[in-house]
């Protein structure tokens, strides 16, 4: 039976309110809950996303974090990217 590993990466919205109006603007911020030094001119999550295919690990989901209510509705400030590759 294979054994695995995983990763978690977030990704955040460079700018406090709002969704991103292009996909390239959201970054990966915490892999594994280290905080990258500079997120905000690292690659762009589809760029990410693909990086990490090369490096053997398949995209096994993506969980939306919510923010907001009230007056402002529900919009989604983060997302969490789970990872897996065969432990070597």
């Amino acid at each position: 039976m294979p054994r695995w590993e995983y990763c978690y990466v977030k990704c955040e919205f460079p700018r406090l309110f709002g969704a991103p109006t292009q996909l390239e603007e959201v970054k990966p911020k915490y892999i594994n809950g280290q905080e990258l030094s500079n997120w905000k001119q690292g690659d762009h999550a589809p760029k990410f996303i693909s990086q990490m295919g090369d490096q053997g690990w398949e995209l096994l989901s993506v969980i939306p974090e919510l923010s907001g209510g009230g007056n402002i509705g529900v919009y989604v400030r983060s997302f969490q990217l789970v990872f897996k590759r065969p432990k070597a």
